[in-house]
């Protein structure tokens, strides 16, 4: 499948949620693994309020392992004390009572180019990355796979299962490569 790349700025962003380490053989069930934990956990975190997810794919190595993040763009105040939703439907404040969600961790997503594609769906995403990572940058010659910096899935805060959701590659002007 051919995919519609376009590349745009991402700002910086700190996210927080859980890690693992998994493969490419094993990504298809790791991953949904790991978010069902993760958006159990969380569901006290986000109250009523709904937030951007971020799935985040780091530290590729030769023999096709990783790290993957399941993450919410969760405000850092919102863990350090108690959200004023939670003081209004209690009748005022109450003592904080920490979030303890087992591996809970924060990761920065850096600011820059990156090659957006927007996937159909879930299934979809496999062939994305393969088009993004393999096809797109042969067929056009004014940008780079940047294989130093995090990749990451995008599920806007109303997202459900079957719908479209947008895969960001961290990229770079090939002309930078000549400097």
């Amino acid at each position: 499948m051919t995919y519609k790349v376009v590349v745009a700025e991402h700002p910086k962003k700190r996210l927080t949620g859980i890690r693992a380490r998994t493969s490419m053989a094993k990504s298809a069930e790791d991953c949904p693994a790991l978010w069902e934990e993760f958006m159990t956990s969380a569901t006290a975190l986000r109250g009523p309020h709904a937030y951007d997810a971020y799935g985040v794919s780091t530290d590729a190595a030769e023999d096709t392992t990783f790290t993957y993040w399941a993450t919410l763009d969760v405000p850092a105040e919102l863990l350090g004390h108690q959200p004023a939703w939670v003081q209004a439907a209690s009748g005022g404040p109450r003592p904080f009572v920490p979030l303890r969600i087992e591996g809970l961790a924060t990761i920065d997503v850096r600011a820059g180019l990156y090659a957006v594609a927007t996937v159909p769906s879930m299934a979809a995403l496999p062939g994305a990355y393969g088009y993004v990572y393999d096809a797109w940058p042969k067929a056009q010659m004014e940008y780079t796979v940047d294989f130093t910096a995090p990749c990451f899935e995008l599920y806007p805060a109303a997202w459900r299962d079957g719908d479209p959701l947008r895969l960001f590659v961290p990229v770079r002007r090939r002309c930078a490569d000549a400097e």
